[in-house]
């Protein structure tokens, strides 16, 4: 009895990991096709501003950073909820707003014409 349910906790488990390796791999084959032009281009702004803020930086750094995060999380939680949530969707914003401004000064010739 106790096997066949680890089984299925097993096989429960492997298949959500399944699923969502499924959807990561959907979502950035949708950003390499540019299925969603201001999707694709935001993530990409943000991939390379990523990395250049990120390869100047000494790895000692990520390091005391992961560390702060995790001892000081649960207080900051507690003070603003979501912070690491709201911080990216500031920046993400941002660059989206960036973005669309961009493109609409951008001309667009429709038609023929």
């Amino acid at each position: 009895m106790k096997e066949t349910k680890e089984n299925k906790n097993l096989n429960s488990a492997w298949s959500e990991i399944s699923t969502c390796m499924g959807l990561i791999l959907s979502n950035i084959s949708d950003i390499i096709l540019f299925k969603d032009l201001i999707y694709s281009l935001t993530a990409f702004v943000e991939i390379f501003l990523f990395w250049k803020i990120f390869k100047r930086i000494n790895i000692r750094f990520y390091f005391l950073l992961a560390g702060n995060i995790l001892i000081f999380y649960a207080p900051l939680e507690k003070k603003f909820p979501k912070f690491l949530f709201r911080i990216r969707m500031f920046i993400k914003e941002i660059i989206e707003g960036i973005i669309c401004v961009l493109i609409t000064l951008l001309p667009i010739k429709i038609g023929n014409k």
